[in-house]
């Protein structure tokens, strides 16, 4: 449920930052810095303290996606045909 909460904070941050700059950030420590930081520290993972997989598509960025990996696989939010795998994506 961590990782899940972790993933809406990150969400709320990007399409901010989106909605200020028109283009998502290439990297996630980008939310952190500057004079107004759009969070105050980028989550890692609960267990393994490891970055959570962010990516960015278009020049600038007009699509991202994070990828985690759930402890539950029969949560109901993992991805179909994947093993443990839960996304978000700028288009959800």
């Amino acid at each position: 449920s961590q990782r899940k909460a972790d993933m809406r904070t990150i969400k709320t941050a990007l399409e901010t930052y989106y909605n200020d700059n028109n283009y998502y950030p290439t990297s996630l420590n980008v939310l952190a810095e500057g004079t107004t930081p759009y969070i105050k520290a980028i989550p890692t993972d609960p267990k393994t303290k490891q970055a959570y997989i962010y990516t960015t598509t278009g020049n600038p960025p007009s699509n991202y996606l994070i990828k985690v990996t759930l402890e539950n696989s029969g949560d109901k939010d993992v991805k179909s045909g994947t093993t443990n795998i839960y996304e978000i994506n700028s288009s959800n």
